[in-house]
């Protein structure tokens, strides 16, 4: 049976078992929690594997992991109310689309390279779960040490693995549109539920919130092709904002980007000056399997647990267990992506902040200030708790995760007004239209009317006098978002406060994380706007789903000659925004489709469709490719040697990444997780090894427990050239030397073993382990 369709069969058994749970959780849901499912039943699988698998991870604690799921479900299936067939169908509709639209890209380009983003990575972290014994997983770039990056998202990816037998070549290019489908479901579900709270039309809701949130981009693309068809002179005068976030002189970004035939996917993440922003259709397009992206599921999921809340009246005994249900999910995002956490928690702090009754109806008395003191005092408090749980649900990883951080940086460089539009313009105009006539008619005939709209101006000029821009476009927002949030306990208002909120703190702090130095805050605007485009774009799709309903009654009673309802002025108005923003979100996945899919489409001969990511390999490498499969097949995590990856994005580290053996040192990102200092020593040891004093070498060999060395191009380039550091560098002639045999050899690689005893008897120098290794038997190909 193909990886594809055991891969489905396994997600369709997940989600149907986790169903009861869903549906108990979000009883009032348009969908009654279908789209949900896979991610609930995923979150108790993996926390139930995480936890097991401190002692031993194996299928069979997946399997436990199973059962405790299937029991879990049929204790929630007393009380959840029955799914109807036609919601499941339309469910499975919605993630079969949008699997199927990701997946079609994975056949065109399934390649796991190391250039154009984090493929390399990736892959070696997936290919790590599914190697180790026990988690967390070694390290496989930073021998003998447990890995310190991420991997909850993996571990996801990797249980499904182990469920289906699926190897991790196929699992990769497999888990992206699996993501990417939970993503689109999200967002369907969430979107349709918070219309349908509202009497508006669930689908065209949950529709226009798919469109936006998992196709969607900025209107950079867009923009740029239409400068296209203008005259160099007016693209040169007017142009130069479009192309701020490019990395090149005005003049070469101009010639590179603009116009039909100059466009790619890549340059559209560059809009603001110093940063990138990206939605989560551009991550998935470029084919990372990252930990900002697949935690994105667990995000709508706490949204929808946070909405559920909302709407559940204050008498409710269950009530509190829904948003205590969002502790474990923040568990997972802990484990999945950190970065999430805070907004996670501060989804939850508005909740309880801004819902219609009082959280706690016994403080609900005395006067107004003490309301409102008790009311997020409570939302304070219910903020901590879930991030408190969160954290010891992730305790084991939280406790050795210590990347290299310098605290928090202060006031970065600011976003200019027209850049700023491009990158958040689709939501920020519609959200105005919608947002602020909604804010004067519900203060018609008060007093704060007035003073209402001159904060309003007051923030927007001042942003603008002091080259604010996004204080200019965020302010407005975020008190039209405050207000109706609070006072008409409308929980779209409340996504858009969050996601003002965010791009405003991100405008005014960053995280001083590794790279340090240059764009500082590259990392925190690129992890923290694909967050806000999903919370926007489930609020966006609600605000176009009330101008379809609003459309749709016009030509209703057009057709009915009844003429157009009142405000047809109004009517004209949505109608073109939502077709105007319609248009702009379509552009990014169209001119994909025809970059990248259509060439294969119209010349179907020439398809080399494919899922396995490593396939390349032995095209691009064939010199190496036998070597890399013969490593793949060793059992355990013995330790290889390798050159240092010290070049980022290229080849280098190969070995180690696509087999997760881990090698002493390799890419850079280590210095990131470890310390400038603990990396460089790890890299000027590898040097010592392959070209430095035998001696030496051995012990270093001995203290890294290295048991293969791998000398191929890489290692010969590197290790074998004189420099102006070593002018008399020499790779080491390892044949020569005692307790060191040839394993394998082919191409242009050769493998070595390292018996250890035997190598530091010979040179007479301590040695760590006393037990000696059977070299494994030479083989050549």
């Amino acid at each position: 049976m193909s990886p594809l369709v055991v891969w489905l069969i396994v997600l369709a058994l997940l989600a149907t078992v986790g169903t009861p749970l869903a549906a108990a959780a979000l009883p009032r849901s348009y969908d009654h929690g279908t789209a949900f499912a896979l991610p609930i039943a995923l979150v108790v699988v993996t926390l139930f594997t995480y936890w097991a698998g401190q002692v031993s991870f194996t299928t069979t604690t997946v399997i436990g992991a199973v059962v405790l799921l299937a029991g879990l479900s049929l204790l929630a299936s007393r009380v959840a109310p029955p799914v109807p067939r036609r919601t499941a169908l339309e469910t499975a509709a919605v993630f079969g689309v949008a699997f199927a639209a990701m997946l079609s890209l994975r056949l065109v380009h399934p390649a796991a390279i190391p250039p154009g983003g984090e493929k390399f990575l990736d892959y070696g972290l997936l290919r790590g779960v599914l190697r180790a014994d026990q988690l967390p997983p070694e390290d496989f770039w930073f021998a003998g040490e447990r890995l310190r990056y991420y991997y909850g998202g993996h571990l996801v990816a990797g249980i499904v693995a182990k469920l289906s037998g699926v190897e991790a070549r196929y699992a990769y290019n497999l888990a992206i549109p699996t993501f990417f489908a939970c993503i689109a479901t999200g967002a369907y579900s969430l979107a349709g539920t918070i219309a349908d709270a509202r009497d508006r039309s669930p689908r065209a809701a949950g529709v226009a919130a798919v469109v936006v949130v998992a196709f969607g981009n900025n209107l950079a693309p867009m923009v740029r092709v239409f400068l296209g068809f203008l005259p160099d002179s007016l693209v040169e005068q007017y142009g130069r904002a479009a192309v701020a976030g490019i990395r090149a002189p005005t003049g070469e970004a101009l010639d590179g980007v603009i116009g039909y035939a100059n466009w790619g996917y890549w340059n559209t993440r560059y809009v603001l000056d110093g940063t990138l922003v990206v939605s989560p259709s551009w991550e998935y397009v470029n084919g990372d399997l990252h930990a900002h992206m697949m935690a994105l599921p667990f995000l709508l999921l706490v949204a929808a647990l946070c909405f559920a809340w909302w709407r559940a009246p204050s008498t409710d005994p269950r009530r509190w267990l829904r948003l205590l249900a969002v502790s474990p999910v923040v568990g997972l995002l802990a484990l999945t992506n950190l970065w999430s956490v805070p907004t996670a928690c501060g989804l939850v702090a508005l909740t309880v902040a801004c819902a219609g009754d009082h959280p706690f109806p016994g403080l609900d008395r005395g006067s107004r200030w003490r309301r409102e003191v008790t009311r997020h005092a409570s939302a304070a408090v219910s903020a901590v708790v879930v991030g408190v749980g969160g954290a010891l649900v992730a305790a084991p990883f939280l406790l050795d995760h210590t990347p290299v951080s310098r605290g928090v940086g202060l006031f970065p460089p600011r976003s200019a007004l027209v850049p700023f539009l491009l990158a958040w313009g689709l939501f920020a105009v519609p959200f105005a239209v919608v947002l602020l006539p909604r804010v004067l008619s519900w203060t018609a005939g008060s007093r704060w009317r007035t003073a209402g709209v001159g904060i309003v101006l007051l923030v927007s000029v001042a942003g603008l006098a002091v080259d604010f821009a996004a204080l200019a476009v965020l302010g407005p927002l975020l008190l039209a978002g405050w207000v109706l949030s609070r006072a008409r306990a409308d929980f779209t208002a409340a996504l858009v406060l969050a996601g003002a909120g965010l791009l405003l703190i991100v405008e005014l702090a960053y995280a001083r994380v590794w790279p340090v130095g240059g764009h500082e805050r590259w990392n925190t605007v690129y992890k923290v706007s694909i967050q806000v485009w999903t919370l926007w774009g489930v609020g966006l799709g609600v605000v176009l789903g009330r101008w379809h309903d609003r459309l749709h009654e016009s030509l209703r009673a057009l057709g009915q000659d009844r003429g157009l309802p009142a405000a047809p002025s109004k009517t004209v108005l949505t109608s073109v925004l939502l077709v105007a923003v319609l248009v702009s979100t379509c552009a990014f996945p169209v001119l994909v489709y025809d970059a990248q899919v259509d060439p294969i489409v119209s010349n179907p001969g020439q398809a080399d469709l494919s899922l396995d990511a490593t396939r390349y390999v032995e095209r691009a490498h064939p010199n190496e490719s036998a070597a890399i499969d013969w490593l793949n097949q060793r059992d355990g995590t013995p330790t290889i040697l390798t050159q240092a990856g010290d070049e980022t994005y290229t080849w280098h580290s190969a070995p180690a990444t696509l087999t997760a053996l881990p090698t002493v040192v390799g890419w850079e990102h280590e210095a990131g997780y470890r310390g400038i200092e603990p990396y460089e020593s790890r890299v000027n040891d590898t040097a010592t090894i392959y070209s430095g004093n035998w001696s030496a070498s051995a012990q270093l060999l001995a203290r890294y427990d290295v048991q293969y060395v791998y000398v191929g191009p890489d290692e010969r380039r590197q290790y074998d050239r004189p420099t102006l550091a070593h002018p008399d560098r020499k790779l080491v002639a390892f044949e020569e030397k005692p307790g060191i045999t040839v394993a394998h050899r082919s191409g242009t690689v050769t493998i070595y073993a390292v018996n250890e005893t035997a190598m530091c008897a010979a040179e007479n120098v301590s040695c760590p382990r006393a037990q000696p290794r059977t070299p494994p038997v030479r083989t050549t190909k």
